[in-house]
């Protein structure tokens, strides 16, 4: 999925994400972070070598369920700096400055893993996906336009860190 520069978010796109995001992650941190990351090893399973630190074997069938990742205690924290992460980014949207400088500084922080902007790319894809399924909604709906562009903003931001 390729994220290209948009217009700001309305007050009215801001309002719906943050809503979105309440009721995506109303499981919390840990089971919101561990359903986007096996969303992401099972959708690009070649994205687990970015997590190699973290301990993750793979698995002769393939498939990785959020109970395999739950038993690894270093994915479980992960899961819930990734999930509060992206709830910390949502909050900021009213904030550009602030949204800006934290965005720059995940990138800034992953650049030593190895992460690219195809990866920021591929979270970005995963991440609309799975509020897709939460909420029941087609690629075509307007809050899916939404996140689409929340992303966007948020996804460049972490590439300019990425870079820095």
């Amino acid at each position: 999925m390729c994220f290209v520069v948009e217009m700001p978010l309305t007050e009215i796109e801001i309002e719906g994400v943050q809503e979105s995001w309440e009721k995506v992650s109303s499981g919390g941190p840990k089971t919101t972070g561990l359903i986007l990351m096996e969303k992401l090893f099972n959708t690009y399973p070649a994205s687990i070598a970015v997590f190699s630190h973290l301990g993750i074997p793979s698995k002769p069938d393939g498939a990785i369920t959020v109970s395999d990742l739950a038993s690894i205690g270093g994915v479980s924290n992960h899961a819930v700096s990734l999930a509060s992460r992206i709830g910390k980014l949502v909050g900021l949207l009213n904030n550009e400055t602030e949204l800006k400088e934290s965005s720059t500084e995940v990138g800034r922080i992953h650049v030593k893993y190895g992460v690219t902007s195809e990866h920021v790319d591929l979270l970005g894809s995963v991440l609309l996906s799975v509020i897709s399924e939460n909420q029941g909604l087609s690629n075509t709906s307007e809050l899916i336009g939404w996140w689409s562009k929340t992303w966007n903003i948020i996804g460049n931001y972490v590439k300019t860190g990425l870079k820095e």
